[in-house]
């Protein structure tokens, strides 16, 4: 049991994110950088202090999970992400992928039934403590917090449409 993050994006998006294409990279590049805009930290009392407590102001403050501009440069490219680059590349396609959705939701303390999500197919192993996949609208009403906010899909199924863009599935981030 944990929280289930749950994004409404057509698979085939989600994927299109490992090998992008020119156009498509530029657009993921602009989204992961909107994404990971505020992770510069405003001074503190210790950075004043002196030399060996010092940080250079405005710049980013990470930690070792943090995406950082190589591991965005690994998924672009479509190269296997290392197992040590795993966690923190989860959490890029996790944020582009809410920027891209449709719409979202999050379920507190969820039991997934047992077959219903399908692998992502991107080149990033997976994590101890989170599981990823995706499934159809249809096949997510099995998951009883989803059925309220599935009732808006239509409107997704539509917008995609209009976009030009596949329609939706729903992606999954548990843990």
């Amino acid at each position: 049991m944990g929280e289930l993050r749950a994004y409404a994006l057509g698979i085939s998006e989600l994927r299109s994110l490992a090998g992008a294409t020119n156009e498509r990279r530029d657009e993921i590049r602009t989204l992961a950088e909107q994404a990971y805009a505020d992770r510069v930290r405003p001074l503190a009392v210790r950075d004043l202090l002196g030399p060996i407590h010092r940080r250079v102001p405005g710049a980013p403050v990470l930690r070792t999970d943090d995406p950082t501009p190589a591991d965005l440069d690994l998924l672009l490219t479509g190269g296997p992400v290392p197992p040590a680059r795993a966690a923190a590349t989860w959490r890029l396609v996790e944020a582009v992928v809410g920027r891209l959705a449709w719409s979202t939701t999050r379920v507190p303390e969820v039991d997934l039934p047992a077959g219903l999500l399908a692998g992502p197919g991107l080149p990033v192993p997976l994590v101890d403590g989170l599981r990823v996949g995706w499934c159809p609208l249809v096949q997510a009403a099995a998951v009883p917090g989803l059925r309220r906010w599935l009732a808006g899909s239509e409107v997704w199924v539509d917008e995609a449409a209009r976009a030009g863009r596949a329609p939706p599935d729903v992606l999954a981030f548990a843990g």
